[in-house]
């Protein structure tokens, strides 16, 4: 049984252009990947509606205990 394959990425909303980019490309190699983008940023939701990824995730929804002040 052949595996699917998976890409991720790792950004704060000012650099989602860089990401978007990157997914453009490994989908045109790669049409079927999984490409998955983790914003260490502010949550926002039209951030979020109009980013353009496949699978958004968002660093707070992670559950990391006391992230805010391993963040900083």
């Amino acid at each position: 049984m052949k595996g699917r394959v998976a890409a991720c990425t790792i950004v704060s909303r000012n650099y989602a252009a860089y990401a978007r980019t990157l997914q453009e490309s490994l989908k045109h190699s790669n049409s079927d990947i999984d490409f998955y983008v983790l914003v260490v940023d502010t949550k926002d939701k039209e951030f979020e509606t109009t980013s353009g990824f496949d699978r958004l995730v968002w660093v707070e929804d992670l559950g990391i205990p006391r992230f805010r002040q391993l963040a900083f």
